[in-house]
C-alpha cells in the first residue's frame, strides 16, 4: 500500500481570483470547518471574537489589501461570509492557544540556507492540508502549506524567502493581526532584510517564533510578543526552536503553567534538535533530524500521546537557493519527502532523487479541479453576497 502525498493546487490570477479558486474547490470542507467553529464556542465568545475580527479587518485592509482581497475571493468561492472565513483564519480572536506544537530548525549549508519544521497538530489535521501554488500576472508568487480555507502555516515565495513558525505561550493582545496574516505579509518581502524591517511594524496578537531563510543563504530567527515586541534570536546557524521562549525578554512574559499544560515535551524536543547541531550540512541532514523518534511518542517526529494530544501532520524542508520545498505528509519516514521544484510559471515539478521504488510511489501528486464558476474579476461576484454566516 502506497502512502498518500500532500495534495497540490495551483491558484492563478489576481489575489481575489486566487482566493475564489481556493474557496470554490474546497467549499464543502470550508463550510464544515465553519460549522465546527460555530459549535465549539458559546454565542458570547463568538460575539466577542467577531468584534475583534472586525477591528482587525479594518487594519488589514490598510496594511495588506491584497490579502483582504484574497479572503474576499475565498468567501465568495465557498459561498460563505467574509467575516466567517476571517474568524476561521484568526484563532487568536478566540483568546485560546492553538494546539500546534512544532519543532523547527534553520542552518547554513555552505552558502545555502536550509529551513525546516515538523508541523504538529491535533489528530486528523493532516487530511485538511494542501500545498497551494500562487501564480500572479507576473509569475510564481508563493507556495504555502495551508489548511483548506486558510492562508497558510509555512511557505516559500518567488524571490526565495522561506518561513517556518512555532507557537509560544507568551502574552496576548485583543487587537492586531492574526498570525496567518502576519506570515503572509512576511512572505511578501523579497528577503530576510525586508522581513526583519517589516515585523516590528506589525501589530502582533500573540507569542510566536519565526525562523527564516532566503536565496542569498542568510538565516534569521525572532521571538515575537505583543508586550516584548520582536526580538532577534540570531542570524547565525544553526537555529532551533520548539514551543518555549529562549530569550530573556520573551521568557519574562511567558506563561509557564500554560506551557507545561499544552506543550510538556517542548524542552525534550528542543534538546533532540540541539543535539544534532554539529551534523547539519545538507537538506538530507535536516530530514534526518526531523525524523528523530527519540523519546517517542513525544519526540521531534511526534505521535499522539495523552500528555500532548498532537502529532506531526506535515514535515517541510525548504531549500530557497534551489527554489525547492521538500514536503512529507504525516509522520516523516525514510524516503517519504516529496521535492517540489517551484518554477517561475507556477508549475510544480517533482525533483528526481535517489529514493527507493516504494518511496517513489509517494511522489504522485493530486491536483483538485477548480470549479468552473470562478469569476474573472471581483465585479462578477460581490464579496459576501452569498453568505452562510455563523450564528452567535
Amino acid at each position: 500500500m502506497t502512502r498518500p502525498s500532500l495534495p497540490v493546487m495551483a491558484l492563478r490570477g489576481t489575489p481575489y481570483e486566487r482566493g475564489h479558486q481556493h474557496g470554490a474547490a474546497f467549499e464543502r470542507d470550508i463550510v464544515s470547518a465553519l460549522d465546527r467553529l460555530a459549535k465549539t464556542f458559546p454565542a458570547r465568545t463568538l460575539r466577542t471574537a467577531r468584534r475583534a475580527a472586525e477591528a482587525s479587518w479594518r487594519t488589514m485592509t490598510v496594511l495588506a489589501p491584497a490579502i483582504a482581497a484574497e479572503i474576499e475571493g475565498m468567501a465568495d468561492g465557498a459561498r460563505c461570509a467574509v467575516e466567517d472565513i476571517f474568524l476561521n483564519i484568526g484563532f487568536e480572536f478566540f483568546g485560546q492557544p492553538s494546539p500546534t506544537g512544532c519543532s523547527a530548525l534553520a542552518f547554513n549549508s555552505g552558502s545555502r540556507a536550509v529551513v525546516g519544521q515538523n508541523w504538529d497538530a491535533p489528530r486528523g489535521a493532516k487530511s485538511d492540508l494542501v500545498l497551494f501554488i500562487h501564480t500572479g500576472p507576473d509569475g510564481f508568487r508563493l507556495a504555502t502549506v495551508a489548511s483548506r480555507g486558510t492562508l497558510g502555516w509555512v511557505g516559500q515565495n518567488g524571490p526565495g524567502l522561506c518561513l517556518v513558525t512555532n507557537d509560544l505561550m507568551l502574552d496576548t493582545a485583543t487587537a492586531g493581526l492574526p498570525s496567518q496574516v502576519v506570515r503572509r505579509m512576511i512572505l511578501s518581502e523579497p528577503d530576510i532584510v525586508g522581513a526583519l524591517r517589516l515585523m516590528p511594524r506589525l501589530p502582533h496578537m500573540g507569542g510566536r517564533t519565526y525562523l527564516l531563510g532566503d536565496a542569498s543563504g542568510r538565516i534569521a530567527g525572532v521571538e515575537v510578543s505583543p508586550k516584548a515586541g520582536v526580538k532577534i534570536l540570531g542570524d547565525d546557524g544553526p537555529l532551533f526552536h520548539t514551543n518555549h521562549a529562549l530569550l530573556s525578554q520573551t521568557r519574562a512574559v511567558e506563561n509557564r503553567a500554560l506551557l507545561r499544560q499544552v506543550y510538556p515535551s517542548t524542552h525534550d524536543r528542543y534538546a533532540s534538535l540541539a543535539g544534532a547541531a554539529g551534523s547539519l550540512n545538507s537538506v538530507a541532514d535536516a530530514m534526518r533530524v526531523l525524523r528523530n523518534r527519540a523519546g517517542a511518542p513525544n519526540a521531534v517526529a511526534k505521535s499522539y500521546s495523552r500528555e500532548e494530544a498532537t502529532e506531526t501532520a506535515c514535515s517541510i524542508v525548504c531549500d530557497p537557493a534551489a527554489g525547492v520545498m521538500h514536503v512529507c505528509l504525516g509522520l516523516p519516514r525514510i524516503g517519504a519527502f516529496v521535492a517540489h521544484s517551484l518554477a517561475s510559471n507556477g508549475t510544480v515539478r517533482r525533483r528526481s532523487a535517489p529514493i527507493s521504488s516504494a518511496a517513489r510511489a509517494d511522489t504522485q501528486q493530486t491536483l483538485p479541479q477548480v470549479h468552473p464558476r470562478s469569476p474573472r474579476s471581483r465585479q462578477d461576484a460581490r464579496p459576501g453576497s452569498r453568505s452562510r454566516s455563523l450564528r452567535g
